[in-house]
């Protein structure tokens, strides 16, 4: 058995309030066994495709730190 830990950034094209509903997709998918513990949320303002997170080379050190630039987590 293996055990994973996830940490997942997920676009929301919807600017919606429907993290709930991703956390539910998630959970509910029937491969794996799994409960979001947490999430945090943050506007990344207009979107275009030179959006600084818009990159393939945009690192996970870059991610967290949009995160924390932004007072959360």
């Amino acid at each position: 058995m293996k055990f994973h830990k996830l940490e997942v950034y997920v676009f929301d094209f919807e600017e919606g309030d429907n993290i709930k509903d991703i956390i539910v997709e998630i959970e509910q998918n029937r491969h794996f066994n799994m409960e979001v513990k947490a999430h945090q949320t943050v506007d990344i303002g207009e979107w275009d495709d030179d959006h600084e997170l818009n990159l393939t080379r945009t690192s996970l050190e870059q991610f967290r730190a949009y995160f924390e630039k932004n007072n959360v987590g």
